[in-house]
């Protein structure tokens, strides 16, 4: 990634498959081919990944509990791209400052 975008994609055997792509400017993208592979990379020591009271920071994205309910994937522009709810549901994004994660 460029910092703008957050993948998550999966592989078999060769074949590479972009789940859901994150864009910072609250959009989601779907399976739209795969502009950011993220297979082709080598493994080591992680870099720009830090963690704190329920949340996950990688790079420009934070990944969160807000609740016991609420899961959210934010950018650090402010936007919430997706929320998750444990009743089975999930909102799209393009919200701003709206959970405050980060």
């Amino acid at each position: 990634g460029d910092g703008r975008h957050f993948t998550l994609s999966h592989k078999i055997g060769e074949t590479v498959r972009v789940i859901q792509c994150f864009r910072s400017d609250g959009t989601l993208w779907g399976e739209k081919g795969n502009p950011w592979p993220l297979w082709d990379r080598t493994s080591g020591p992680a870099t720009g990944v830090v963690y704190g009271d329920r949340f996950l920071q990688i790079g420009q994205w934070r990944l969160g509990a807000l609740n016991d309910d609420t899961f959210v994937v934010e950018h650090s522009t402010g936007h919430t791209v997706q929320t998750y709810y444990s009743w089975n549901e999930m909102k799209p994004g393009g919200l701003s400052g709206y959970h405050g994660i980060l």
